[in-house]
């Protein structure tokens, strides 16, 4: 009968660390590939030891630490929105984590903060026209083209299905406000969560009158708020208009009345900044002139915001709001430029700074509006009647970034975030 061979035993390492060998990895070549002589190592199709062994070894176990959950809370709310998504997958905690208000709302802080170049922080751009339908674009795919006067292949565009009858009002903290037919649609692309706030009514239609919107963030109540204003005329007076101003709230979904406008508005969306919806307007105090009216979503009462001194033969102005700030895009009629002017601090007059002019190469200086600004890179992104483009302000230079035959088309850069506040999943 032939006899069983056992191996010597061999005496139980320690933790001593003059007894436990440690292997040299700097020394051996690049031929010398796999583990280190002495060191146990299972190759493929090696039998595995049995779970009896495995408890009887004196080798310490090695196990992954267990991070707290306010830590983990902490990493994850600086990741992009896209991947944080896919992690409610994960298990039933993760999502209950993710989708809490808390956490939301530290997200989004944490995206604000960033800069544009940072990953969390992910802007895209969204254009709606009849030609072209609802159409979602990577914006960093815009910074890398380095074309002329093409029409560049952006990323796959994510197309939302929408009527002809629709109108962008403009994005708050990455949820989206649209006009459709003669409603009000509120939805987050990034995660397609959405609503849809009841029916807007006013008075009698009287000929002559016209609507504006707004839409942006009441930080006391923590709600959004959609506001509408409908400016007609006066019956005692036929040149001088009244502007009703109502109200909407996801949370409240009522419509209500509020103090009527001061002035009479001369944009058609109100911009949002430090809290509050903003209009060119004119005629306030019966005064003809133009000017900023302000209205703060929080307390629903109005100030004027004075335009800057532009000291110069200074024509028409726009007024746009970039990333929480307020803009002004004045024009000069002498040498066919523009000039963009930011407002460093909310409601101070003198805080107005001219940034740059912009020379507008041939085309007609009315129709620049910018859409971004990318002070890192000196560039600014804008839209004109027909096109997309990007100015470069220091070698002077234009990029097309769209084809010239666009036509009657809105357009919005917008960051992903997780909100859904007042949203349906």
């Amino acid at each position: 009968m032939a006899r069983r061979f056992s191996p010597p035993k061999q005496p139980p390492l320690t933790r001593d660390s003059s007894t436990l060998p440690i292997p040299s990895f700097a020394n051996r070549s690049s031929n010398e590939l796999g583990p280190p002589p002495g060191s146990e190592f299972v190759s493929p199709g090696s039998p595995l030891p049995s779970s009896d062994e495995a408890k009887n070894t004196d080798r310490p176990r090695r196990h992954l630490p267990i991070l707290p959950p306010e830590l983990v809370a902490e990493i994850l709310a600086w990741l992009p929105v896209r991947p944080l998504v896919r992690f409610r997958c994960v298990s039933r905690s993760v999502k209950t984590l993710i989708s809490s208000d808390a956490f939301i709302k530290s997200h989004l802080r944490n995206t604000k903060a960033s800069s544009a170049a940072k990953p969390n922080r992910v802007e895209r751009l969204i254009v709606k026209s009849e030609k072209l339908g609802l159409i979602s674009y990577s914006l960093g795919s815009l910074h890398n083209y380095r074309g002329t006067q093409a029409e560049i292949d952006l990323a796959r565009p994510e197309r939302f299905p929408v009527t002809t009858f629709v109108r962008l009002l403009g994005p708050c903290d990455g949820l989206l406000c649209a006009r459709v037919g003669g409603g009000f649609v509120v939805w987050n692309p990034s995660h397609e969560a959405s609503t849809e706030l009841p029916m807007f009514r006013s008075g009698p239609w009287i000929p002559g009158s016209f609507m504006c919107f707004g839409f942006g963030y009441d930080g006391r109540l923590d709600d959004y708020k959609v506001v509408v204003l409908v400016s007609s005329k006066k019956c005692d007076d036929s040149s001088a208009y009244q502007t009703e101003v109502q109200v909407c709230g996801l949370k409240s979904r009522v419509w209500r009345r509020i103090e009527d406008f001061k002035g009479v508005p001369g944009d058609d969306v109100g911009k949002v900044a430090a809290g509050c919806l903003h209009w060119k307007a004119s005629y306030v105090n019966d005064e003809p002139r133009y000017t900023i009216m302000s209205l703060d979503l929080a307390s629903e009462t109005y100030r004027e915001v004075m335009p800057p001194e532009f000291g110069e033969a200074t024509g028409l102005w726009t007024l746009e709001a970039l990333d929480d700030r307020l803009f002004v895009m004045s024009r000069n009629s002498i040498d066919c430029s523009s000039a963009l002017w930011m407002m460093k601090e909310h409601g101070v007059a003198d805080s107005w700074t001219k940034l740059f002019r912009v020379l507008h190469h041939g085309m007609y200086p009315g129709e620049w509006r910018p859409l971004m600004y990318i002070s890192n890179s000196g560039e600014v992104i804008f839209r004109t009647r027909y096109c997309l483009l990007i100015y470069d302000i220091k070698e002077n230079t234009v990029r097309f970034l769209t084809s010239k035959d666009w036509f009657d088309y809105d357009s919005y850069v917008y960051m992903e975030t997780l909100v859904s506040s007042g949203l349906e999943n």
